[in-house]
Parts: C-alpha cells; structure tokens; sequence
C-alpha cells in the first residue's frame, strides 16, 4: 500500500516547484548590522583585597561598544528597516532619563566576504 499524504501537499519538491514558478531574485546588498556605544565601568584593580566586606571595587567609566546583525543578506529594504530601528531607538534613549548615552545606534553595511562584521561594526561606532 503506497504511503499517504498529508492534505494539501503535492508530489513535487520545494526546489521543483522554485524552477516552475520561478523565484524572485532579489539583490543583496550584504550583512547588515546595527552597532552602538554604551556607558558602563571598568575594575580599577580586580586583585586587591578588600579591607571590609561592605567596601566595593574601585572603578572608572568606560565606554563599550555592542553589535547585532539585523540580516545577513539584506537588501536595499531590509537596510531602510534597520535605519528606522536605529531612530527609533536613538528617540526613545533621548526621551530616558536613565540613559546618559547620546551615542544613538548607527547601521553598517559589509560585503558577504566580511569574516568579522560585529567586530567591524563595533570598531568603527569607537572610533567615529
């Protein structure tokens, strides 16, 4: 007896139906990332020894840089998205008092070749 299919799946291939009907070609532009500055604190001397159990680590501000990859082949569209997100965000961090940052969120675009791009992305929010 030959196996039944499930209701409404057909005989041919995903990758069958693709060259039947064809598939949209969109161009890629490449990974997108969206990078930002943060405010945090940095262990002055993480091995001294703590002369009270209430005294804390001495610290000094630093700032640090995140990362996310938004698409890793994205196109044209995808980059106008992300832009909006990196708005959307830098408004609200504005509008929090708690957010001493002024930084905003910046969106990077590399090539499919880039090995490091949350690394890049995070260098290049540092220096600029």
């Amino acid at each position: 007896m030959a196996a039944r299919r499930r209701k409404g799946s057909s005989r041919r291939s995903r990758s069958a139906k693709r060259r039947r009907h064809g598939s949209v070609a969109r161009p890629s532009t490449g990974q997108i990332v969206v990078a930002w500055k943060v405010d945090s604190s940095e262990i002055v001397d993480p091995h001294r020894t703590r002369v009270d159990l209430g005294e804390s680590y001495k610290t000094r501000p630093k700032v640090e840089s995140q990362a996310a990859m938004w698409v890793r082949s994205g196109t044209a569209v995808d980059v106008e998205k992300a832009e909006v997100y990196a708005r959307r965000e830098a408004a609200s961090a504005a509008k929090d008092p708690r957010s001493a940052t002024g930084y905003g969120h910046r969106v990077f675009v590399y090539p499919a070749t880039e090995k490091d791009p949350l690394g890049r992305a995070r260098k290049e929010v540092l220096r600029g």
